[in-house]
């Protein structure tokens, strides 16, 4: 795509965060780079929440982006020896707010829609949570971080998930150790959930690899994980798994009454895998698993309900809908 969607918050953000250094005494431009296209505003006029309504200026890239602190004579054989840059100025329109009470919203869908317009390309659904997600996948040296944009407008429209929500699922998936093609294999998402192989979490797996390929992207983890955690149902789950494990009296869970819990459901699993998936819930290393403990693990890792919920339990040998039978 040669446009990522333009949102007020990512221009307001890096209005304050971004600017270029002096140019012969002159104060820089701020400036917000997509890809291959850079925004400069022409005057770095604020409004609340929105964005300017001064004009944009659009720049097509040059071969030779940036020069550097080069020397006079580098300088000079540069500039005599590249004979294919080229350089196109296009004024966007002007976009003022509605007169009467627009929201910051609506004011945002329709200068994407008559900026995407003016410069005859597509809209996508990129907010500045891509570009969140965008600058992790970089820090942790993927070698294609743009793979990690979802296009966070259409997800956040579909499941309510904000983008420190997403920035934490990334960072889930990246201990999972995504190949140079930014795919998980099976083996490496059980070892960071701290599952076994088994039937159900082949399910678990299945449900998430919509390709049906042996691995997932990060998409497909982002929104199979959103699917379960903002259903109507999994706030209800969560409460019935807890109280299936804990005490009654105690109100917390200790590594016995899980290692009993996962034990009577799913025969297999031994002591040293029941210890690990308690170590992951007890997340203050204090030896038990508060309800606090518990819902804030299994909103980390909602796909982990599967292997709580009682009246799945029973169903871990057969059934076709895995996860889904949960909700």
């Amino acid at each position: 795509m040669k446009l990522l969607h333009v949102t007020y918050q990512f221009i307001s953000h890096l209005i304050h965060k971004s600017a270029f250094k002096d140019l012969n005494n002159r104060e820089g431009l701020p400036a917000i780079d997509f890809l291959e296209y850079c925004y400069f505003l022409r005057e770095p006029q604020l409004m609340a929440g929105a964005l300017s309504p001064s004009n944009l200026v659009h720049s097509s890239p040059v071969t030779q982006s940036s020069l550097g602190n080069v020397s006079l004579g580098k300088l000079m054989f540069r500039m005599f020896t590249q004979f294919h840059n080229f350089f196109e100025v296009e004024y966007l329109p002007v976009i003022s707010p509605l007169h009467d009470k627009e929201t910051a919203v609506h004011f945002r869908e329709r200068a994407c829609r008559a900026i995407a317009s003016a410069m005859n390309v597509v809209q996508t659904g990129h907010t500045y949570g891509d570009i969140m997600l965008y600058m992790k996948a970089q820090e942790a040296k993927q070698e294609n971080p743009s793979s990690f944009m979802v296009e966070m407008a259409t997800l956040e429209s579909l499941f309510h998930i904000r983008s420190l929500e997403a920035v934490e699922f990334l960072d889930k998936f990246l201990a999972m150790n995504p190949d140079p093609s930014g795919r998980v294999q099976y083996h490496n998402f059980l070892k960071v959930l701290r599952l076994k192989a088994c039937p159900l979490s082949e399910k678990m797996f299945a449900f998430i690899d919509v390709e049906k390929c042996g691995s997932i992207t990060f998409r497909q983890f982002l929104y199979g994980s959103s699917y379960v955690m903002k259903h109507r149902g999994f706030h209800q789950a969560c409460e019935e798994a807890f109280a299936e494990c804990s005490s009654a009296v105690k109100g917390y869970i200790v590594e016995q009454e899980l290692q009993d819990f996962m034990q009577h459901a799913i025969p297999s699993w031994n002591e040293n895998e029941v210890h690990e998936l308690f170590m992951l819930f007890d997340d203050d290393n204090d030896g038990r698993i508060t309800k606090d403990d518990f819902h804030s693990c299994l909103k980390k890792n909602p796909l982990l309900i599967a292997f709580l919920t009682p009246h799945l339990q029973h169903k871990e040998c057969g059934g076709n809908n895995g996860v889904l039978e949960i909700v």
